[in-house]
């Protein structure tokens, strides 16, 4: 039976939080974009629960890090930018400071944490960024990701200046920075960016029964004490769950 739901808001109010984090048995925790009108864009409060649960993880030794999103339209299509554009500058800059420092954090934990991430549907901008932190990688076979800021003269931000650089080779990736062309999961599985692609079928529940076997996956290696801290620990751990460069899809 799993965990009850723990609502990341910032404020309260009677819709549906933005952003859910559920605590399942074995340590995992997982944690749902939930603005699936809006297409799973990051407001200020998600960046913030986000951040709550990247540390809470790390300081709770959870068994691993499933980040997953509601709908089947996006996993995140990047920040919400009305939000953005109707704060007073100082606040446009802190809100991209607490963006970019998520980011570098929920990177950073994959020493530690096995950190994975399930899409279905559009990766793009601060999405992408997200998706991209995590090691193991794992996008439906209709999912696709962009930075489309790049076709406005924005520089790649969130870390796609590395990771388009590393994963695409032969001028793909600068191709990629300069025009915000968007991978199909195909190609994101051909270069590096993603690990994993699962068939999505209609009404079928694909994501959430593709969460259901991860969130197993990795609760099985959860150690019934805390792990060493040798460097080798987590990265043991990560190899026992899902391997880094397989690309197989995931079995249905």
């Amino acid at each position: 039976m799993t965990a009850p739901m723990l609502l990341l808001s910032l404020h309260a109010c009677a819709t549906a939080p933005p952003l859910l984090t559920r605590r399942h048995p074995g340590g995992v925790l997982e944690v749902r974009l939930n603005r699936p009108s809006k297409l799973n864009a990051l407001s200020s409060e998600m960046v913030d629960g986000l951040r709550e649960a990247v540390v809470a993880a790390r300081e709770e030794g959870a068994s691993g890090l499933l980040l997953t999103a509601s709908g089947d339209r996006a996993f995140c299509a990047g920040g919400d930018i009305r939000q953005v554009a109707a704060m007073p500058p100082q606040q446009r800059r802190d809100f991209l400071r607490r963006e970019y420092s998520l980011m570098i954090e929920l990177f950073a934990l994959r020493d530690s944490v096995p950190v994975v991430a399930l899409a279905d549907g559009l990766i793009f901008g601060a999405g992408a960024g997200l998706f991209m932190a995590a090691e193991t990688r794992i996008a439906s076979a209709l999912s696709s990701l962009a930075m489309p800021e790049c076709a406005l003269g924005i520089v790649p931000d969130v870390g796609a200046t590395d990771y388009l650089r590393s994963c695409l080779e032969g001028g793909i990736g600068q191709w990629a920075s300069l025009t915000g062309g968007r991978f199909s999961s195909d190609a994101m599985a051909a270069g590096g960016l993603c690990t994993h692609v699962y068939e999505r079928r209609p009404l079928s529940g694909s994501a959430q029964l593709a969460a259901s076997r991860l969130v197993s996956v990795l609760g099985m290696f959860a150690a019934p004490t805390k792990p060493s801290a040798s460097p080798g620990s987590a990265r043991s751990l990560r190899r026992a769950t899902l391997p880094r460069r397989c690309r197989p899809p995931i079995p249905r």
